[in-house]
């Protein structure tokens, strides 16, 4: 379904529109006080005043390391100029406009939700309310329909956020007595309990890593009490960042995240938690993908992993752990921003960027793009 091309200054736009909502947080220049601006990419950067704003040379890298895997590049040449790389050799470059008039711009990029070329572009289902103040990373399906939680990460206080598929943010739940170093995953258990993963270490600063679990909380709580917290290290004495992990046969698996987009992801295995104990990750062996993995849902209904990176979904179907490995996957390139959840809803998945853009897609519809 195509949606209307609109071109109106700032103000003329409804501003409480889920549309108005969603373009101004994929495209959001402050042009007032030439403070950040974002793209699809969900990564601040300087904006450019014409005052020699400049971001350093290591934000550049990283930048251009984001774009080759989301599909969007910025000119770092020019501050406060950005290129969207829409197909191809097609670009299109913005230069210090208003949001409004680049919300507009994105209107023609992406009115078609359906994939161009090979890669699936979307606009998101809604925005999290609230989050531009937020850090999320995880999510995972609530009991109730319609339902999920989330998380922030490092430097956050030690809260999990019940969100609807409209957006709006209807519980917040202190984990009391939790430390949230740096909260990267959260998932359901067998018996219905929530795993959060304190698992990142981003600078390998970090020997011993966690995984909290808690009850899920009742819809009037604010507080809830860890059951267990879990303690454990990776073999040799590695100090790895996984920010991403799955059960599957009773046991649960950790995918590292890689310096480098051209390396994969190692596997760790904690065949069994024991809280009484600092356990020793086993490993499994080399993933067979590629990119910075960021999360990762399995479903026991489609006997299937869908691994998020930066640059899209690797699904693999698979029924044992030696197949794990072995079994060739399917990629998908989508453009889902910097995406840092991932969980199933039936045969769909949903997915969450760090600044809250939301979408829910069926699987099928994913593995359609050509």
């Amino acid at each position: 379904m195509s949606l209307p091309v609109k071109m109106k200054f700032r103000g003329a736009w409804h501003g409480t529109s889920p549309e108005y909502r969603i373009r101004r947080r994929i495209w959001q220049i402050d042009t007032d006080n030439g403070a950040t601006m974002r793209s699809e990419v969900g990564e601040p950067q300087p904006a450019g005043n014409g005052h020699g704003n400049e971001a350093c040379p290591r934000v550049h890298r990283r930048r251009a390391r984001m774009a080759r895997s989301t599909g969007y590049a910025r000119n770092c040449s020019a501050p406060g100029r950005l290129v969207a790389a829409v197909s191809g050799e097609r670009a299109m470059v913005v230069s210090k406009m208003t949001s409004a008039i680049c919300a507009a711009i994105l209107t023609v990029v992406s009115a078609t939700p359906e994939a161009v070329g090979q890669v699936f572009r979307s606009l998101p289902t809604t925005v999290i309310e609230g989050s531009p103040d937020l850090e999320l990373s995880g999510i995972v399906r609530a009991s109730q329909p319609g339902q999920y939680w989330t998380h922030e990460d490092s430097g956050h206080p030690g809260e999990i956020f019940r969100i609807d598929e409209n957006g709006k943010v209807i519980q917040t739940v202190l984990v009391e007595g939790a430390t949230a170093v740096d909260w990267e995953a959260i998932l359901r258990d067998d018996d219905g309990n929530l795993l959060i993963g304190d698992l990142g270490n981003n600078r390998a600063r970090r020997e011993l890593v966690t995984i909290i679990k808690i009850a899920e909380p009742q819809p009037n709580a604010e507080v809830v009490q860890p059951l267990a917290v879990y303690t454990f290290r990776y073999p040799e004495g590695r100090k790895n960042n996984c920010e991403a992990f799955f059960l599957f046969g009773g046991k649960l698996y950790l995918i590292k995240k890689v310096r480098s987009m051209d390396m994969r992801g190692t596997v760790f295995c904690l065949d069994k938690l024991d809280e009484t104990k600092i356990m020793t990750a086993r490993r499994v062996g080399i993933l067979n993908n590629t990119g910075h993995v960021t999360d990762v849902a399995y479903s026991s209904k489609r006997n299937e992993l869908a691994v998020l990176t930066y640059g899209g979904v690797w699904f693999y179907k698979f029924e044992k752990e030696t197949d794990m490995l072995t079994v060739k996957p399917r990629y998908v390139r989508a453009m889902f921003a910097q995406a840092e959840g991932i969980c199933y809803v039936d045969d769909a998945v949903v997915v969450l960027s760090e600044r809250g853009l939301f979408w829910k897609v069926p699987v099928k519809r994913l593995l359609e793009t050509k």
